[in-house]
């Protein structure tokens, strides 16, 4: 018994020794040796790579009149983007996909919160953001998961 444990320590010491000189070339080749990546952070590199920066959420506050209430921290999936004078729009990646029409027809030209997460589900690895620019209140949503346009940006609007 006593010599398998002997037997068990020397394998340890030799694999020790092994990869501290395979450290010490490695760390002389390459000034340094960066640390192995855990096996959760193989696996977020492998499923999360994206290009776009997630901002962070902000809490609604009163927008416009003193009459409006809050604005809502997420974007509904019933919501319209239209804020009827001024600018409402979806956005990927900074251009422009849809504005709200200057002359709608119907209400089936406005775009609702719904048809934006359908839209940015068909191509979920950009910086999908609902803009909505009007007088007294202006508002930025960003798409942080499925089904889920968290507000980032409120301000004042133009008037």
């Amino acid at each position: 018994m006593a010599e398998a444990g002997s037997q068990q320590n020397a394998v340890e010491r030799l694999a020790n020794r092994r990869g501290a000189f395979a450290a010490s070339v490695l760390s002389d080749v390459l000034g340094a040796v960066p640390p192995e990546p855990t096996f959760m952070e193989k696996d977020m590199n492998e499923t999360n790579e994206t290009t776009w920066k997630k901002e962070p959420a902000i809490e609604g506050k009163h927008g416009g009149c003193l009459n409006c209430g809050p604005r809502p921290s997420f974007f509904p999936p019933a919501g319209v983007i239209g804020v009827g004078f001024g600018y409402a729009g979806l956005h990927r990646d900074g251009e422009t996909v849809w504005t709200e029409p200057n002359e709608p027809e119907s209400d089936d030209d406005y775009m609702t919160g719904a048809k934006a997460e359908e839209l940015a589900a068909a191509d979920p690895d950009h910086d999908w953001r609902i803009v909505m620019d009007g007088p007294l209140s202006g508002r930025t949503y960003q798409r942080h998961a499925a089904g889920e346009w968290a507000l980032i940006e409120q301000n004042q609007g133009f008037a």
